[in-house]
Parts: structure tokens; sequence; C-alpha cells
């Protein structure tokens, strides 16, 4: 008997064929597994075949048989196959999971085949939308419901981080922050595992928390300010605040609101910011103007005195230097000394502003305007010109209460490529001495008298 058995081992070890009547089941199922494990919404098929029985059937797991030839579940006989019925799910749900049996009457006998049929249900959320609003200062649920089966298990991260601290906390449906700050607002990511003996899955949905808060002045921004103005000048007076919902802005003075048809003023409306323009008719624009930023969470205020001002005298200008493609210009700040004046001391000269054109230009609508930061000079160069074209230039100072008058208008003529090209091969030719040093600057200062 032992001989036979090895000789039938080695046999089915090196065919890997078991001979034919050797564990020959009378009813067997194909697929033959007694556990099969599928998602919700797929699709499954299982043969019971008996070559021997009769009166084949399906029993759900509630006991009922599968008599329909159509819909979700149904059997059909396997045409092709003598004794065998196939159980068809077409898509199949969370209520479907249990044990199936296959019975079959053979020689006399009733027989029978089971598999176990475990649903399971992926991740998915639920009530999470992905941006969500919460309230400075007060106590908020991030939502995020996740469903599954098995049961998912939900772990958070804020910013790339691990929420840590009493503030934060998981719960049931979220994470819970208590009083909440701006610093809580970003991107929170809500991920979900889910895993068991049989399958394990993962899933995540990003949140971006949007928090509303009262207006706040920007850190750059005080709470009183000033600004300089001249009769017949226009000043510009500007409030900017950060809200979410994001601020109205309102400018009062002397308890009067100033509108859109306030006369002699224009509102201009920006993103968090808000610039009042005024035309400065006479003494009594000067004063106190209250700007007013709100929304339903708060209001701020703030106030920005508008004090009289000089306007600045007109630059003095001169080119010192011309090259195929810049002007190098000299710009110095006109002192006006008059002991009578009755007008309020001049302020100091911030920048200048300085407007080029081509000759042939009608009018300034197109020139370019370069401002230039009085410290930095008195010399500044005008770049991005073409060769040998004459250019008319003209120049303004600036100061807290506005801008000058324009000096009177001169025309320059930029250098041609070739003779600029032969300045540079003689001063790279010429050994630059002390000599040549003294020349130069006997020629700046003989320039400079001009």
């Amino acid at each position: 008997m032992l001989p036979t058995l090895f000789r039938l081992l080695a046999f089915v070890s090196l065919t890997g064929v078991l001979p034919t009547g050797l564990c020959a089941r009378p009813l067997h199922l194909s697929p033959a597994k007694t556990e099969v494990v599928k998602y919700v919404n797929e699709t499954y098929i299982v043969a019971c075949q008996s070559d021997k029985g009769a009166n084949i059937a399906w029993t759900k797991p509630s006991g009922e048989r599968v008599s329909q030839s159509r819909g979700r579940i149904h059997i059909e006989e396997r045409w092709n196959v003598k004794g065998g019925v196939n159980l068809i799910f077409e898509s199949i749900e969370k209520k479907d999971r249990g044990n199936y049996t296959c019975s079959a009457e053979v020689d006399g006998r009733e027989l029978t085949q089971h598999f176990k049929l475990v649903v399971i249900t992926p991740i998915s959320f639920m009530d999470t939308p992905t941006l969500q609003n919460a309230t400075e200062h007060q106590d908020m649920t991030i939502r995020c419901e996740v469903e599954g089966d098995p049961e998912p298990k939900v772990t958070w991260q804020v910013n790339g981080k691990h929420p840590q601290g009493p503030r934060h906390k998981v719960i049931a449906d979220g994470l819970l922050i208590k009083n909440v700050s701006r610093s809580d607002r970003g991107e929170y990511l809500c991920r979900a595992f889910q895993a068991s003996s049989i399958a394990s899955n993962i899933a995540e949905q990003i949140i971006t928390l949007k928090v509303q808060h009262k207006p706040h002045w920007p850190s750059e921004q005080s709470v009183r300010d000033r600004a300089y103005g001249y009769v017949s000048g226009t000043v510009n007076l500007s409030c900017e605040a950060m809200a979410d919902p994001g601020p109205e802005f309102e400018w009062i003075k002397d308890s009067h609101r100033i509108g859109p048809h306030t006369k002699h003023a224009k509102l201009f409306r920006e993103p968090n910011r808000s610039v009042l323009q005024l035309l400065i008719t006479n003494q009594t624009v000067f004063g106190e103007y209250v700007c007013r930023a709100s929304n339903p969470l708060g209001y701020l205020e703030r106030i920005v005195v508008l004090h009289e001002g000089a306007q600045p005298v007109a630059p003095q200008m001169h080119v010192r230097a011309a090259m195929h493609d810049a002007l190098v210009i000299e710009l110095k700040e006109t002192v006006e000394e008059n002991i009578f004046r009755k007008s309020p001391p001049p302020l100091d000269v911030t920048s200048f502003r300085v407007q080029v054109k081509r000759k042939e230009d009608k009018d300034w609508l197109h020139a370019n305007t370069f401002d230039f930061d009085a410290e930095t000079g008195p010399m500044y160069t005008i770049q991005g010109l073409q060769p040998d074209s004459v250019y008319t230039i003209r120049a303004a100072a600036i100061n807290a209460a506005g801008i000058s008058n324009y000096v009177k208008e001169q025309n320059y003529r930029t250098k041609s490529l070739a003779v600029a090209a032969s300045m540079n091969e003689e001063t790279s030719a010429a050994p630059f001495s002390s000599v040549s040093s003294i020349c130069l600057l006997i020629g700046a200062f003989l320039l400079s008298q001009c």
C-alpha cells in the first residue's frame, strides 16, 4: 500500500494533475472558495455542479431560495455543462453578506456546498465640505464624517503636522478646535484607514478652513496718522484693514459721512483698502478724517489728520553726460528763503519725478516716468534710450504735501553708436594718470557752472 501511495504522490508533484476520480466530489463549487471577499457594487459568479445530481438549487443567507432568472441576484443554468447552475451577483450590496448554500439530490441523498460572502463597504466621506468656515474666538468642529465597513479609523494633519495641545480634539464626526484664532486657518487633511484580516483601504479628504474675524489693521499701519496737502492741490488719504468677510469702509469728517456725491471728494475701493481723494479748495478741507472699517463681526476706526503743507518748489535740473542709450542728470532741491512767508513751512523733498519723451511727441501722455529717491542723488541715470535721438526732459520735486510744478523742458540728444564706440576706444587706449583725474574733475566742475 505504501509504495503505491508514494508513487501517486510523486506523480502529482511532477505533473500537478490529480488522477481522474481521485477526491472527486458529487457536488462542488467553482470557484471552490469557502469565503469570498467583495466590495460594494462589484460582480461575482459562482457555479454549483453535480454530474449525477438532480434538483440543484441556491439558497440565500435568509433561507430564501433563489428562483429568479433575471435581476441583481439571479440563477442561470450552465448551458455548456450538464448538471450546473450559476449564481450571479450583478451588483453586490452590503445586505448581501452571509452564507450561500447550493443543494442537490445525489443517489437519493441531499448534498450541500456553502460559501460565505463578505461584503466590504469602501470608505466614503459624508457631509464633509472641502471649504469650511469658523469664527474667531468660538469653538468649531471641522466636519469629516467617514463611513465604511469595516469601520474606518480617522487621523488628522494640519498644514502638514498632527494637531496637538488641549485646543484640538478628535471626535466622532470631525476635529474640534476650541477658541479658534486666525492662526488656525489653512489646510486640514482628514485621512481614513480601513484595516482587517481580509482587506485594507485608505482615503483622504483635504479641507480648507477659513477663519472669519472682525477687521484689524495691518501691523505697519498706525491708529492715528497724518497727511499733508496744499490749497489748490489734491491729496489721497488711504485706509487698509484685514477682515473676513471683507471690510466695508466709511470716511467721516466733522460727524458727516463722505459719500460718492460729496463735492470735491472721490472714493476708490480696492480689496481691503479704501482711498479718499480730496481736492483742497480752501482751509476748511484740513482737519481730522475718521476711517471706519466694519463687517458683521465688528468694526475699527482710525484717524488721519490732514495738515496744510507747502507745495515743493520745482528742482534744479542739469544734464551732465550723454551716452548712446542713457542720460545722466543732476537734480537738486530748490530752497526758498523768504522771511516774510506766511504759508506753512516747507517740507523736505523725498523724491524727484523725471519724465522723458521724444522731441517729436506733442504731449506727455506716453512719456516714460522715473521716480528717484532724493537721498540717493544728486546724480541719476535715465536708461533705455535710443542712440542719436533727441529727447525732451522735465523734472519735479515731491514732498509729503504733493508734487511741484515741472521745471522748464530741456532737449538733449543721445550719442550715436559710432561716436560712443570711438570714445570707448580712446578711453581704453589712453593711460589713466593723476593728470587725467585732475582734468576730469576740472571738466566736471566747469560743467556744473554752466
